[in-house]
């Protein structure tokens, strides 16, 4: 499971967490990120007029390798 971080105002994807279960994953975006400036989805529609835009610039996090 793949949870996409981005900007609310330009649909930038800032960060794609992978690993760890739902619930670790959500923790971990409210944690870093606040909810008034980013939103995060399973489901980012890339290539789409209202999906997301992958910049090539996104950090990538594993959880599970954070937990090992």
């Amino acid at each position: 499971m793949t949870l996409f971080i981005y900007n609310s105002e330009t649909a930038e994807m800032v960060e794609k967490v992978t690993g760890g279960t739902q619930e670790q994953q959500m923790d971990y975006a409210s944690e870093h990120y606040d909810a008034d400036d980013y939103g995060w989805t399973y489901s980012p529609a890339f290539g789409m007029s209202d999906g997301l835009i992958d910049t090539g610039d996104a950090k990538r996090t594993d959880l599970s390798e954070e937990s090992a």
